[in-house]
Parts: C-alpha cells; sequence; structure tokens
C-alpha cells in the first residue's frame, strides 16, 4: 500500500500519471516523446512474467533512453514491487546508490 500512496502525494504525481497512463497505442503521445522530455536516470524495473510488458519493449526502452538501467525481476508480473516486493527493493535501492539518491 505505501509504495501506491507515498509517490501519489508528490505535487506532480497526478501530472505523470495522466501522461504515462495516456501514452500507448490509444492516445496521440507515444513512449518515444516521453522519453525525449525527459531529463532524469530511469530505472526499467521489468517482471519477467509481465503480460503487457515483454522483454523486448523493455529493450527497446532502455536503447532509447540513453541514462537508463534495466533490471529484471524474476518470477514477477506487471507489478514487481507488489509480485516480489523484496527482488524489487534490492534492484531499486542499488539503482537508487548508483545515481547518487
Amino acid at each position: 500500500m505505501w509504495s501506491i500512496v507515498k509517490p501519489a502525494q508528490d505535487p506532480q504525481a497526478r501530472a505523470a500519471f495522466c501522461k504515462s497512463a495516456g501514452a500507448g497505442r490509444r492516445s496521440k503521445c507515444d513512449v518515444n516523446e516521453l522519453l525525449a522530455e525527459l531529463d532524469v536516470p530511469l530505472l526499467v524495473l521489468h517482471g519477467s512474467k509481465d503480460p503487457w510488458m515483454t522483454p523486448k519493449r523493455a529493450e527497446i526502452i532502455v536503447q532509447m533512453y540513453e541514462n537508463s538501467t534495466y533490471r529484471l525481476v524474476e518470477s514477477a508480473g506487471h507489478c514487481p514491487m507488489d509480485d516480489s516486493p523484496e527482488d524489487a527493493h534490492m534492484h531499486l535501492r542499488h539503482w537508487m546508490e548508483s545515481v547518487g539518491h
């Protein structure tokens, strides 16, 4: 629950959610546009059993955005932080340390 509540309290949360949720085939905004606007480190935390974000799609994102890091969470689905919180936390912690947070 905390993994959802705390980020949702950020003043920019609504705008970020709307922008990312609206990206894709059904909208006029695509991933290329979103990545072009980013100027921060990006962690692609991918669950190996995610039915929507395939490994190929995750790799494309990492190739498109040079300031990104890819981490695979084995036995996790679309929400690795819920499916495998210990592994997701470990990857997140190591990534944050690597980018100086």
